[in-house]
């Protein structure tokens, strides 16, 4: 039974002799720590998936009722498991992140691996603003309707611009007429 157990022992031998009862308590955990994920600031999810800009800082924190955390590991990015320090946890490259852990009590409990995923920095969710210059002698008619020369040159200009909430302006890829 999960929990404080206490076992009452003696013996006595064929001619009635008697030891002192004895009392040998056992603390029995058979229940695998709990581990969280914590980040300081709030992320933006977009399409079922983390945004975070770069400033974010994660920390795991890992609770066992009974016997106690041994030890938390942790694997960023792929690499090896390490043993979890306390040490915030920053990405400074823009990409897809997997931090993955777990912990063991002092009992050797294991608690299966959780997976937390995001995605350095925020989104950009503004499309490029596109601005039609015509280069030469234009005539406005009014109505929408506008008249030109032969020569007339048109230059379309393209910018990505930040939005709210963005990370980053991803820039402009290509620009049709």
């Amino acid at each position: 039974v999960e929990g404080s157990n206490t076992i009452s022992y003696y013996a006595a031998d064929n001619a009635g002799n008697k030891t002192v009862v004895n009392a040998y308590t056992v603390i029995a955990d058979g229940t695998a720590p709990v581990t969280v994920l914590i980040y300081d600031k709030e992320l933006i999810v977009y399409d079922n998936q983390n945004y975070a800009d770069y400033s974010v800082k994660y920390k795991l924190t890992s609770i066992d009722q009974l016997s106690g955390v041994k030890a938390v590991y942790v694997s960023i990015d792929n690499a090896d498991y390490t043993v979890y320090a306390g040490e915030d946890i920053t990405f400074n490259a823009a990409g897809t992140h997997v931090i993955r852990y777990y912990a063991v009590d002092n009992v050797l409990n294991q608690e299966a691996v959780k997976t937390f995923t995001v995605i350095t920095p925020l989104p950009d969710k503004t499309a490029p603003v596109t601005v039609i210059n015509p280069v030469g002698y234009v005539y406005d008619a009014g109505n929408g309707v506008i008249y030109a020369g032969a020569s007339l040159k048109i230059q379309l200009t393209a910018e990505d611009i930040l939005g709210q909430n963005e990370g980053y302006a991803s820039g402009v890829d290509y620009t049709e007429y």
